[in-house]
């Protein structure tokens, strides 16, 4: 009995290791995931600029010529 005791606790403990590893794992992956959304928007954002002023030069060199 005092095995069967033993053997539960171990793997109780072992449980709880690997649950804490994997809740650090999806919280770094979910911290990832926000970090790549923002990159993503901040980079659509200055290419939807960067085609907006060249739309602009553009026309401005249009009604120049």
């Amino acid at each position: 009995m005092k095995l069967l005791k033993e053997e539960t606790e171990r793997l109780t403990k072992l449980k709880d290791s690997q649950y804490t590893a994997y809740k650090n794992l999806r919280d770094h992956h979910k911290e990832l995931k926000t970090v790549f959304s923002n990159v993503d928007k901040i980079l659509r954002n200055n290419k939807i600029i960067h085609s907006e002023k060249k739309v602009s030069h553009c026309r401005t060199i249009k009604n120049f010529l």
